[in-house]
């Protein structure tokens, strides 16, 4: 596996890709058991780009850049910063749960701490870039390289100490509170928020996401009780390309959530689970009022659909991939979606993707099913950036409040 995966170090977007890969498959609810994950990120990349499942809260960008400024100011070999950059970091574990941030609330280590294998800075390294907060496009080792080399001219030359640009974090960033590596918050000062909005709306033009942090908030009542964008109550403002989106990403959610049922109901057939029969039986015929309607089938522009997702793809959506959600499309609209030709179709989709360890045909395989498997709606990572609107807004509030 070593040797396989060694291109990761260097391919920091790759790397993103592969550490939110593995956190799907230990939430086994979450896998994408029927392979449309590409056209799902497609989506979410459109609306909320620099997002990740791997994201908790907002700060952490700042935090993240306040210690790769702060390790690189010293003129480490890259494998001794590596090795501060971690250390720094489960002290921040340790700060945050000394202010309060525990039970929950988005700290990344909370049990695992000086245990943690995917540190934050991991998680957030894509978006450090992808919001500027950083300046080169290199994994962590060769931004370490990258600043000792810096160091190295600044000292043959006998300049002043480096600045921040040349260690390639942004030097229009905030500075770090006072010994936050003792005790922190993820509360925003106004100062912060305004630069995280900044950064995000100058770095992500024409997106959603931009739209919405330099939007009014709404308030956090309102805001968290939006489980999926389709249902922002301020829809009706968007811009026509974020609601066109939003429309075949809402349809998608329906439709592949019927196919995710029928998975499951026929492992129950296989498995003998009576109930688990009964129980999905009841799911489809619940789900086929919804996915017959105006939320899902009827007014699709199935191939208006297509052409969306070919606009905004930034990786290949494979022909099987494509030629699975229009064959189950066109079940749903003409026939029987748990008849012969639904279930060969989705049988047949499993052992594409998983050959020989496909629940469906291999027995021992099927060992592994809990009864229930890739029962996961599509919010193309809603709750990420909801979660970051959520922080900004509190610091606007904050600031407001204080005035």
């Amino acid at each position: 596996m070593t040797s396989r995966l060694s291109w990761l170090d260097t391919d920091p977007d790759q790397n993103r890709r592969m550490n939110e890969l593995v956190d799907l498959f230990k939430d086994k609810s979450a896998v994408d058991e029927l392979g449309i994950g590409t056209i799902r990120d497609t989506f979410a990349n459109a609306l909320f780009p620099g997002t990740s499942v791997l994201h908790t809260r907002a700060r952490y960008l700042l935090f993240i850049a306040w210690l790769l400024d702060d390790v690189a100011r010293h003129g480490w070999t890259p494998d001794r910063a590596q090795q501060e950059l971690r250390s720094r970091e489960v002290k921040l574990i340790k700060a945050l749960l000394a202010g309060g941030e525990g039970g929950g609330r988005g700290v990344i280590g909370e049990q695992a701490k000086d245990k943690l294998k995917r540190m934050p800075s991991a998680a957030y390294w894509a978006a450090l870039r992808r919001f500027g907060l950083r300046l080169h496009d290199t994994s962590i080792a060769g931004h370490f390289r990258a600043a000792a080399q810096e160091g190295r001219r600044h000292h043959e030359r006998e300049d002043d100490e480096p600045g921040r640009s040349s260690l390639g974090v942004d030097p229009q960033i905030p500075p770090p509170p006072r010994d936050f590596l003792s005790v922190a918050s993820f509360a925003l000062t106004e100062d912060e928020a305004r630069y995280l909005r900044d950064k995000i709306a100058s770095r992500c033009p024409g997106s959603l996401f931009a739209d919405l942090v330099l939007a009014d908030p709404l308030t956090d009542d309102d805001l968290a009780n939006v489980s999926f964008i389709w249902e922002h109550p301020h829809f009706e403002t968007f811009d026509a390309r974020h609601q066109r989106l939003i429309d075949h990403g809402q349809r998608l959610h329906h439709l592949q959530y019927g196919a995710a049922l029928l998975y499951n109901l026929i492992l129950a057939e296989k498995t003998k689970s009576d109930d688990l029969v009964e129980t999905y039986e009841a799911d489809i015929e619940r789900w086929l009022d919804t996915a017959r309607s105006e939320v899902c089938l009827d007014g699709w522009d199935f191939d208006d659909f297509w052409l969306c997702v070919a606009e905004n793809a930034t990786s290949v959506i494979r022909s099987p991939t494509r030629s699975f959600v229009t064959a189950w499309h066109r079940i749903l609209s003409t026939g029987d979606v748990t008849g012969k030709a639904a279930r060969t179709l989705v049988a047949n989709r499993e052992l594409q993707l998983k050959g020989p360890r496909s629940r469906i045909h291999n027995p021992s395989a099927r060992l592994q099913w809990t009864g229930g498997a890739g029962l996961v709606a599509l919010s193309y990572r809603w709750e990420v950036a909801q979660r970051y609107l959520l922080d900004l807004a509190n610091a606007r509030e904050v600031a407001d409040a204080v005035a």
